[in-house]
């Protein structure tokens, strides 16, 4: 038992210690001048196994939605495992990619580089994407620093205990200010109109409530500045992003949908943020209840 508990110890104080380090994927983004690139991670179902963007900076919803490919599109494609391998528009190099990115950023394309990362035989792929009307051209940072980098950011997503640990202390001061006022942001109508005009293959199961959940993940991104701590929000399923505020005056959720909508123009378009629906839920008194809703509702 008490070889077991340190195993734990030394486990939790590993990841502690990976996640002081790691920057958020967006925050590493804009750093290293990328104004438009993702992470493109296996996806395993139970008929078959394509690739989908997990992660994604300057991009919107039918560029994600776009991204999904079918495992066998990569097979030959990924010549050098932990190296960029980059393309060109200028010598017509690109148009075999140009299926992964949406209709509105196809025809602005510059250049499309790929460096595979994390595991040789099922690699996550980084995609770059430098376009025409950018002010500064693309200068890739060695792959070593990127690999390594971006590793940590995807190992750091699988460990769920540590984004509980984070919530519960938000909440335990929120408590401090005021009951937590429980509200529930649905994306659902949104992310189903911001990419109706593209066609990816529906007929496998999950894959469509995968593509969803990544544009959430990627609204939820966008959105974070509304909620800094003690205030806190968390992702849930079906497009929905539950959220916990803290305030001694009463919150106006009109106001608070409109701010909401006008952020996510970018990623959604105009026309599918008018179906953005901001609901309240509620107000809880305690940590368990308000733990237990943003997790699950």
């Amino acid at each position: 038992m008490v070889e077991i508990e340190k195993k734990h110890g030394l486990l939790k104080k590993a990841w502690n210690l990976l996640s002081e380090k790691t920057p958020n994927f967006t925050v590493w983004a804009k750093r290293n001048g990328f104004n438009h690139c993702g992470i493109l991670s296996p996806l395993k179902l139970a008929d078959d196994e394509f690739y989908l963007m997990t992660d994604s900076y300057g991009f919107n919803a039918k560029t994600i939605a776009s991204a999904v490919v079918k495992k066998s599109f990569w097979s030959g494609k990924i010549a050098k495992i932990f190296d960029w391998q980059c393309f060109s528009s200028t010598f017509n190099e690109t148009s075999q990619y140009e299926q992964l990115l949406g209709s509105d950023i196809r025809s602005d394309i510059c250049s499309i580089n790929f460096l595979p990362f994390l595991d040789k035989n099922e690699p996550h792929i980084f995609i770059a994407v430098e376009t025409n009307d950018e002010e500064d051209t693309l200068t890739l940072p060695p792959a070593a620093e990127c690999v390594s980098v971006l590793s940590s950011i995807i190992n750091l997503k699988g460990f769920e205990e540590k984004a509980i640990e984070k919530l519960d202390s938000n909440i335990e001061m929120g408590l401090k200010i005021s009951n937590s006022n429980l509200f529930i942001l649905s994306l659902k109508n949104s992310i189903s109109s911001a990419i109706s005009g593209v066609n990816f293959d529906t007929e496998h199961k999950g894959l469509r409530a995968a593509v969803s959940q990544s544009i959430s993940e990627a609204a939820h991104v966008i959105i974070a500045p509304l909620f800094r701590k003690p205030n806190s929000s968390h992702v849930g399923t079906n497009g929905e992003i539950k959220i916990a505020l803290f305030a001694e005056e009463e919150q106006d959720e009109q106001i608070l949908g409109y701010h909401i909508a006008r952020m996510l123009e970018t990623l959604l378009g105009t026309d599918a943020t008018k179906n953005v629906l901001l609901l309240t839920a509620g107000i809880c008194p305690n940590k368990k209840g308000t733990l237990d809703f943003l997790l699950h509702g």
